[in-house]
């Protein structure tokens, strides 16, 4: 007879990882709403250089996907919380393809120039803004307007479990 080897434990837990990102949110709502102070710049200057446009529903993705991982205590959160988190990156893509008019150069320069305009909130910023313009090469502005509106929504069913069965 073979002994069952017993259920690994996760290396960190659930609520630290719960914690981290309720903690993360309360920073990204004190940012949104304008407040100041080091730790609030940082974070705008980090996360406006990467989804830029995407910044202002990033408070709420952290806060979804912390109380996921807190009051969800069985099975896996894994693909849920990554599609919550992507929701700002989408929505940051989807603002950058609709209103973007400005090209940026190759090279640093164009990469400086759309962190530069990410911060300002006019563009997706690099992470954003940069699969906006690689789609838009490949696809077409239309193109990549539907395929980002198509990955923020089944991004957005998938981070709230909803299956085709209950859409009936």
């Amino acid at each position: 007879k073979k002994k069952s080897t017993p259920a690994k434990e996760p290396m960190i837990r659930r609520e630290v990882w719960a914690s981290v990102l309720l903690l993360l949110s309360l920073i990204a709502f004190l940012a949104f709403f304008g407040l100041e102070g080091w730790l609030l710049d940082g974070y705008n200057w980090l996360v406006g250089s990467l989804i830029g446009s995407g910044r202002p529903i990033m408070p709420f993705s952290l806060l979804a996907a912390g109380a996921l991982l807190l009051y969800k205590r069985k099975g896996r959160a894994r693909l849920r919380v990554g599609c919550i988190m992507l929701l700002p990156v989408f929505f940051g893509a989807i603002r950058h393809l609709l209103a973007e008019a400005a090209a940026y150069g190759p090279g640093l320069s164009g990469l400086g120039a759309l962190a530069e305009s990410g911060r300002a909130g006019l563009s997706g910023g690099l992470l954003s803004g940069g699969l906006a313009i690689g789609a838009r090469w490949a696809i077409s502005q239309v193109g990549a307007v539907i395929l980002f509106v198509l990955l923020f929504a089944v991004a957005l069913a998938l981070a709230v479990a909803l299956n085709p069965g209950a859409i009936r």
